[in-house]
């Protein structure tokens, strides 16, 4: 693999991104986080998605969107991510060279593209019904003959990220993991954020993460695995 790849830093999920809608701190209240299936938890889950951000050191929170792609640019062109849930995804390598057309990978649910150590990777995933798991890959070879190997998997469909160097902070349908240089670290599993779609991932310079998904965000601390929910209060 070239080590000139240009890397481009997406903090992306598969159904939410950041709108530019912002509210003010004050309009979150922290609350006991909900039982799953209680009447707080189902009220929650019809709730609008928020959104999160590190804006220099400072959370900044906003309304959500749908997206369904992602992508990475590099010299030499621009490797293409889908994922349109239940009907299936893929990713794709667009050279420089507009001309050309797009180079098929793999098919599947992309949801990240990322360079870590001079070396491009994706991750896929899925929840739907019964399905709830995700793998992570390593790109190799040169267009147009890409290939891919399977690193590692995760029994826990990976929603939102955040890069930060050669570490990834993912935000997963039940739980959160931590992928340091490659390796799983997983930090919370089965949490009450099942079903309410993690979008959107903020990491500080204090073990602190904040996690935006239905009705609200989380405080997560990464080395103490304990979090707090603050709930948005219209």
């Amino acid at each position: 693999m070239r080590t000139r790849w240009l890397f481009v830093l997406l903090l992306w999920s598969r159904v939410l991104s950041s709108t530019g809608q912002a509210y003010a701190p004050a309009s979150f209240r922290e609350t006991p986080p909900p039982a799953i299936g209680s009447s707080a938890w189902l009220k929650l889950n019809y709730a609008p998605g928020y959104s999160v951000k590190n804006v220099d050191g400072k959370l900044l929170t906003g309304k959500s969107s749908e997206q369904n792609a992602t992508q990475l640019q590099t010299p030499d062109g621009t490797f293409l991510g889908e994922d349109h849930g239940e009907w299936g995804g893929k990713l794709v390598f667009q050279s420089a060279a507009k001309q050309t057309k797009p180079v098929p990978i793999k098919e599947g649910n992309i949801r990240l593209i990322f360079q870590a150590n001079n070396c491009v990777y994706f991750i896929e995933g899925l929840a739907h019904m019964s399905l709830n798991a995700g793998a992570l890959y390593q790109i190799t070879g040169t267009a147009p003959a890409f290939t891919w190997t399977k690193l590692a998997d995760f029994d826990d469909a990976p929603e939102a990220f955040a890069v930060v160097g050669n570490d990834v902070y993912i935000a997963q349908f039940h739980g959160f993991t931590i992928l340091r240089n490659l390796q799983k670290e997983v930090i919370v599993k089965k949490t009450f954020w099942s079903s309410l779609y993690p979008n959107s991932v903020a990491v500080f310079n204090n073990n602190e993460v904040c996690i935006g998904l239905r009705g609200g965000y989380v405080r997560l601390n990464t080395q103490t695995k304990t979090f707090r929910f603050f709930q948005h209060m219209p």
